[in-house]
C-alpha cells in the first residue's frame, strides 16, 4: 500500500510538501508511483486540507501582491487578499 509512504514523506518534510514534491521524493527513493495517486492523497472532504500561496503581478503602474488560499479536495478559492505592499498582505 501507498499510503503510509505518502504520509511518511508528508510528515518528514514538516508537512509542507505538496503533491509534486512528495511524488518526486518517492521517486527518488526507488518507489515508482503515479502523481495523480499522491494527489487524491491530499484530501478526502472540502475544508479538510487548505494551501496558500503570495506571488506578485507586475502592472504598468508598479508590482501588486496577492495571497490566496485554496481547498485542496474542491480546487477552488476560498479567499485572497491583494494590496500594493507586500507587508500589508493577510489571509
Amino acid at each position: 500500500m501507498l499510503l503510509p509512504h505518502i504520509e511518511r514523506v508528508w510528515q518528514i518534510n514538516m508537512r509542507v510538501y505538496g503533491a509534486d514534491k512528495v511524488w518526486r521524493q518517492m521517486h527518488r527513493e526507488g518507489l515508482a508511483v503515479a502523481r495523480c495517486t499522491v494527489e487524491r492523497r491530499a484530501a478526502q472532504s472540502a475544508n479538510q486540507r487548505w494551501a496558500s500561496d503570495f506571488t506578485y503581478v507586475s502592472t504598468w503602474q508598479g508590482c501588486v501582491y496577492l495571497a490566496f488560499v485554496i481547498d485542496v479536495f474542491a480546487k477552488h478559492t476560498v479567499g485572497w487578499h491583494i494590496s500594493s505592499s507586500c507587508e500589508r498582505i493577510s489571509c
